[in-house]
């Protein structure tokens, strides 16, 4: 059996990988700008070249070269192809576990090179490196790009695929039979192995450049269609000739669009065919700059369209060679309208010339360079000056301002105008100068300039008469002043302002006369320029609301007014108004309204006294006839009740007899019963109130408990079983001294009055109803509340509610009230009443103190 010698092979791979690695610069110096990613694959092979180098020159070369660095170069190199093919497919991805195995393999191969020396450690370490980054790269190719990309990848990842298989290989046999320390005397496997390696670096060195070619040539096919689509698409006209014999070879659909020729019009023909130069002359010349330079660049000429109407055209132009043969390829862009619009603009400079010659007002043009272009005819006819008499801005100046002195101040302020005009791009300040004119005649003018381009235009307005009709105005003004500063009444002059709707809102005060001092409160540097609003602390809305109804009327308008920060009145005189001016004149006439205001005091006090007077006629009528329907009542109670009460103890009798008779009676019987035993009672009361409240009953005091008497109030009469009942009586709470009887009777008058409240209470309270009674000492008297939750008592009837007779109910005379407050107070204490409408009332019954005990807690109001 003939072994092959491993050296050999190896020396055989370095020849085959110098040649890989030629192809792959070369590969990559031609796409370095299109594909500057294969710098990657480049580096790869230089150095899987390298590693190979060295790793023949183990024995020769220091280990650290021969077997570490060596193997790193390789597995490494296949690192760095791996992530070119990533940015080369735009399939980047993280690196960092790669980083970290490339840590490992280093790690591992010098330990088992240095520490614990093992050939086959360090066989399998390489062998599973190439695996990982193959692996990667095969799935790369053959899976993580798109579809359409895989016919290109495929061959390439093949070959990824192979290496891996390879690897996982040779790790396997090694596995079970180990290699030879020596790695020349390994054995034939593992130089079939390098073999193997060898012819695959080969295959992926063919597969790399055939997927790149092919990437190449799908660009230059997208290059082309794009080229295409330009030239296509493009509005400019495109057309591309042979320069021999001048026949067209394609044209766009902005030449068909600009020029109106169809394909089948021009293609086969040249352009002196169809006549598509208006001068052939014009060809001739661009053909002779193509031959002289190769290229002709913005050339103006005219074409003539299909409809034979004349275009513009500004043509640029190259010579190309197509298949070895001399075309022309141009690009014609028609200018027709911005020539047009130039033309309309020289038109218009040539209006605006003949514009300003015949303009009505004086005008002069210069430039930046102090130049005189212009002087029209109206400056000549107005000054005298034609444009040779002042060729240059300096010229017209010392002519028309000969005194240095003015001139230099119309020079300055000239200067500060022109600077201000250039930073906010308007028109110089309007202002009045004296020019003198040829002949020396003097001229009042105002003069505006507005800067076009680098040319300035300057304007003159003659108000020479208009100065004059000045002079004779303030002649007229300083007699007007006289009569002004003599007057007697304050007059000022003033001056509308308007706001945005035209309306009057405010008015200015343009000057005041010396009476004005004398009749107002202000000084005359404190009233002119300021608005009456601010002075006279006017509302806008009043200024406008007067000037709408006075500004109509022909004759002066007269008002009275008060002014608040003077304290004084004025008769105010308003002229009618002139444009926005009037005047107003001022008359004090404080001390007449303070005398008219005096009357009308005098009537106003004397009105209320007579009000007063009847008002108190009105009360004491209507208590006369409240005491003689209470003498009235007094007088006939006592009869009445005795007349009444007979029959009704008889009732009474009659009813309780019934009940004991017919204790089986049914329940509408029993109900009528009680209905007429209950009516019974209630007249009782009523004769019992109208008896108390008739005649004095004797007071029988004894000192008695707060809590006895609300027991036996409560047991002479009774709550209904549907109001809840609270109690709240201190034990230590002294006891009071009053006649038990009435005190009962009056909480008695009070729970009823209550419980009754409550029934008429809203729905949703009746199933919390609560009756409140409770007592504390407060201002050294004992204080029994009795306080519910009904319906309260409304403000208006809070001051009736003791008053006789007066009553809210249905039934009853309104004598419970009156009764009570008329047996409290003869007991020596007082009732007093709290309510609000919807929430209930409180009455506090105020007792005496029978006797003073040590009191540990006292509620204070």
């Amino acid at each position: 059996m003939i072994f092959i010698d491993t050296r050999t092979v190896l020396i055989s791979y370095i020849i085959s990988n110098v040649i890989c690695a030629s192809m792959m610069i070369t590969l990559w110096w031609q796409n370095r700008r299109r594909s500057p990613d294969l710098i990657f694959w480049m580096v790869d092979f230089i150095m899987q070249f390298t590693g190979v180098v060295l790793l023949t020159l183990r024995g020769i070369l220091p280990d650290f070269f021969s077997m570490i660095l060596s193997n790193i170069l390789i597995v490494g190199g296949t690192f760095l192809l791996l992530i070119g093919l990533e940015r080369y497919l735009r399939k980047t991805g993280r690196q960092w576990h790669n980083h970290l195995y490339m840590a490992a393999f280093t790690f591992i191969h010098i330990f088992f090179v240095y520490i614990q020396p093992n050939i086959l450690v360090r066989t399998a370490n390489n062998s599973f490196g190439i695996f990982v980054f193959c692996s990667q790269g095969a799935w790369l190719l053959l899976r993580r790009v798109e579809p359409s990309v895989r016919r290109d990848t495929w061959g390439a990842g093949a070959v990824f695929a192979a290496f891996s298989l390879i690897s996982l290989l040779r790790i396997f046999v090694n596995l079970i039979v180990p290699p030879e320390n020596d790695l020349f005397k390994s054995g034939l496997f593992d130089t079939l192995v390098i073999l193997i390696y060898q012819m695959l670096t080969v295959s992926l060195t063919f597969s790399l450049f055939l997927m790149v070619n092919q990437r190449l040539n799908k660009e230059i096919q997208q290059d082309k269609e794009n080229l295409e689509l330009i030239f296509n698409t493009s509005p400019d006209a495109m057309l591309v000739t042979r320069i021999a014999d001048g026949h067209f070879v394609d044209i766009n659909d902005g030449f068909i669009a600009m020029t109106g020729y169809s394909r089948a019009d021009v293609l086969g023909k040249s352009a002196l065919e169809i006549h598509l130069w208006k001068d052939a002359a014009e060809r001739q010349r661009m053909v002779a700059a193509l031959n002289e330079k190769g290229y002709c660049e913005n050339m103006e000429a005219v074409f003539q369209r299909k409809d034979k109407s004349e275009l513009i055209g500004n043509i640029s132009a190259k010579l190309i060679s197509l298949q070895g043969i001399s075309h022309i390829i141009s690009v014609t862009r028609d200018i027709t309208e911005h020539k047009l619009a130039e033309e309309t603009l020289r038109r218009s400079e040539t209006h605006f010339r003949e514009a300003i010659e015949f303009a009505p007002t004086p005008f002069n043009i210069a430039d930046h360079d102090g130049n005189m272009l212009v002087v029209n005819r109206k400056f000549t006819e107005k000054f005298g000056y034609t444009i040779d008499d002042i060729p240059s801005v300096e010229v017209w100046l010392e002519r028309a301002y000969p005194n240095l002195e003015y001139r230099a101040a119309v020079l300055d302020q000239w200067e500060r105008d022109v600077a201000q005009a250039f930073q906010n791009g308007t028109t110089t300040t309007l202002r009045a100068y004296k020019i003198t004119g040829k002949y020396g005649t003097q001229h009042d003018v105002e003069m505006v300039a507005r800067f076009i381009g680098n040319m300035s235009v300057a304007s003159f307005n003659d108000i020479t008469e208009r100065k004059r009709a000045e002079e004779r105005l303030r002649e007229s003004e300083e007699r007007y002043h006289s009569l002004f500063n003599i007057m007697d009444e304050g007059l000022a002059i003033n001056e509308a302002v308007l706001d945005e709707n035209g309306d009057v809102v405010d008015y200015i005060i343009l000057s005041v006369n010396p009476a004005f001092e004398r009749h107002t409160i202000y000084k005359t540097e404190q009233v002119l320029g300021k608005p009456a609003t601010e002075v006279y602390q006017m509302s806008p809305e009043y200024i406008r609301d007067w000037w709408r109804n006075h500004s109509q009327i022909v004759a002066s308008a007269h008002t009275e007014m008060y002014h608040e920060p003077s304290k004084r009145w004025f008769h105010v005189t308003t002229t009618p108004p002139e444009g926005k001016r009037f005047a107003t004149i001022f008359i004090d006439i404080t001390e007449r309204r303070q005398a008219e205001e005096n009357v009308h005091q005098l009537n106003l006090e004397l009105e209320k006294r007579v009000e007063e007077r009847t008002h108190e006629l009105r009360i004491a009528q209507e208590q006369l006839v409240r005491h003689e329907k209470l003498a009235v009542l007094g007088q006939m109670s006592s009869s009445v009740g005795h007349e009444l009460r007979n029959p009704l103890s008889v009732i009474a009798s009659a009813i309780y007899y019934l009940k004991l008779i017919q204790p089986n009676a049914d329940d509408k019987v029993k109900q009528y019963l009680g209905v007429v035993d209950q009516e019974v009672r209630n007249s009782d009361k009523i004769i019992t109130d109208l008896l108390d409240f008739a005649r004095v009953k004797s007071v029988d005091r004894e000192a008695v408990s707060a809590s006895e008497l609300i027991r036996q109030t409560l047991e002479r009469f009774p709550v209904p079983e549907s109001v809840n009942v609270s109690i709240e009586i201190p034990d230590d709470l002294p006891r009071v001294y009053v006649d038990v009887h009435q005190i009962t009777q009056v909480l008695g008058n009070l729970t009823v009055n209550a419980c009754q409240a409550m029934s008429g209470s809203t729905p949703d309270m009746l199933n919390d109803r609560q009756l409140s009674l409770y007592s504390r000492i407060q201002n050294d008297m004992i204080n029994i509340t009795v306080q519910d939750n009904g319906v309260g008592i409304s403000p208006e009837n809070m001051k009736k509610i003791f008053e006789p007779l007066f009553t809210t109910k249905t039934k009853g005379i309104g004598l419970g009230l009156a009764v009570s407050q008329k047996l409290v107070d003869a007991n020596g204490g007082r009732i007093e009443v709290e309510s609000e409408a919807g929430k209930g009332t409180s009455f506090h019954v105020y007792l005496p103190i029978y006797e003073v005990v040590p009191v540990i807690a006292r509620d204070e109001e």
